[in-house]
């Protein structure tokens, strides 16, 4: 077979891949972490996915991925589960949105236009724009949604996007860069999928200035866990890795965890208040409580940040597992 046949058979591959049970290739590519050096990959979202492998090709450039790969210095192809440390209950995603675009080395990110595709700008357009995202290889540009605007992601009504209890469990992964320059009083949000209040299960990431504190909350119709977390417990003004699982036992929210660069990050204090409403606000928004649509509320709420590469599973993700997020 011929070196462009490879390369070719190769990409379509990371292209199609899915989290169903599939054969996969590994192959070689420069490692842009580690000075272009050839090293093998698996150009799949999560490895532990693919039930067999196979020997693929070799590409002389690093491709661009809508998402993060692991290189290796030496390859296995027996038991891929044991050679990967894999659990043996694999994590679906059932959500995954990169959020910016392409980075293009002729074009800076800060000139790139925001595509409407990914998302719905809400409040004032001219308020959201690309940005530089996390110095991580492949990386995308990152968008940024400042004060009196906010990204509407879509419906996820009859998801456990929108609803947590309708998945055994799940993890979030956000790379998020909060902006304190611009909005940082009264209650910011960054993340809601509702959860922030009894009119709407769901999770929702915050702050609230007139305690200091980050409250991290996940709401079902039976139960909430409201944990807060000292201000400077979360990274201000500079890219960070936020990552939350979800632990959920017949439609009950057991506990939530955070994760901060890969990080546990132990809270400062857990609030149990009541259960939501099921099924009257479902919109997942980023810098914008899903239960506040009124543009004069815009001030009130949003909160400046930018945001990159959203994911969600719908399982327990451990903590080596979320520190592979962040390559």
């Amino acid at each position: 077979m011929s070196p462009q046949l490879y390369k070719t058979v190769f990409l379509s591959l990371a292209i199609t891949a899915s989290y169903a049970a599939m054969v996969c290739l590994i192959g070689q590519e420069p490692d842009p972490g580690s000075s272009q050096q050839l090293r093998w990959v698996i150009p799949v979202i999560d490895p532990c996915s693919c039930t067999d492998l196979q020997l693929g090709g070799r590409n002389t450039i690093t491709p661009y991925r809508p998402f993060n790969v692991n290189y290796f210095d030496d390859i296995n192809l027996g038991d891929i589960k044991q050679w990967l440390n894999c659990s043996t209950q694999l994590p679906n995603v059932i959500l995954h949105r990169s959020l910016g675009a392409k980075r293009d080395i002729n074009i800076p990110c800060r000139n790139q236009s925001v595509n409407p595709n990914r998302f719905e700008v809400r409040g004032n357009p001219d308020l959201v724009k690309m940005v530089p995202g996390p110095d991580v290889a492949h990386h995308a540009c990152a968008v940024y949604a400042e004060v009196g605007s906010y990204l509407d992601l879509g419906d996820f009504k009859d998801t456990c996007i929108s609803d947590p209890g309708l998945c055994k469990s799940m993890t979030w992964s956000l790379w998020l860069k909060i902006n304190t320059s611009s909005g940082f009083t009264g209650n910011r949000y960054y993340i809601s999928s509702g959860g922030q209040s009894s009119q709407a299960v769901g999770f929702a990431l915050l702050y609230k200035s007139d305690l200091e504190k980050f409250a991290l909350i996940s709401r079902s119709v039976r139960n909430t866990i409201d944990k807060r977390y000292k201000k400077n417990r979360i990274p201000l003004d500079s890219w960070f890795h936020l990552a939350v699982t979800i632990e959920i036992k017949q439609k009950v929210v057991k506990d939530v965890k955070l994760y901060i660069d890969g990080e546990f990050m132990l809270q400062d204090e857990t609030r149990t208040p009541i259960a939501g409403i099921e099924g009257r606000y479902t919109k997942l928004y980023l810098g914008m409580p899903n239960t506040v649509d009124e543009n004069h509320m815009l001030t009130t709420y949003s909160g400046s940040a930018a945001y990159s590469n959203l994911m969600m599973f719908d399982r327990l993700l451990n903590q080596d597992q979320i520190k592979n997020l962040m390559k």
